[in-house]
């Protein structure tokens, strides 16, 4: 599998991350539900194939209804995923 640093997890995807690089992240961005796990799932994958070269733990975020970031990080102990939501709801919703 290819990591990339960022663009959507399917569809057109931007240049790979080059060899060596400490911090992966996946943006991702998704219009229907149905599409947020599997689109979640495959990013999430992909990060932990990563921390695991790295020795880093997860960071998941979701930053509003579609868009989320998964990212590898040095501070999170690896084997760890921390989960952080940003996403500022309408309380008349």
């Amino acid at each position: 599998m290819t990591v990339y640093r960022s663009g959507a997890v399917t569809g057109n995807l931007p240049e790979p991350v080059p060899a060596g690089s400490a911090e992966v992240v996946f943006h991702v961005v998704t219009g229907k539900a149905g599409n947020l796990d599997e689109d979640l799932n495959a990013a999430v994958q992909g990060a932990i194939e990563a921390a695991a070269r790295y020795r880093h733990g997860l960071v998941l975020t979701r930053h509003s209804e579609a868009l989320f970031t998964v990212r590898t990080s040095p501070d999170v102990p690896y084997g760890l995923t921390i989960e952080h939501d940003q996403w500022h709801r309408n309380p008349d919703q």
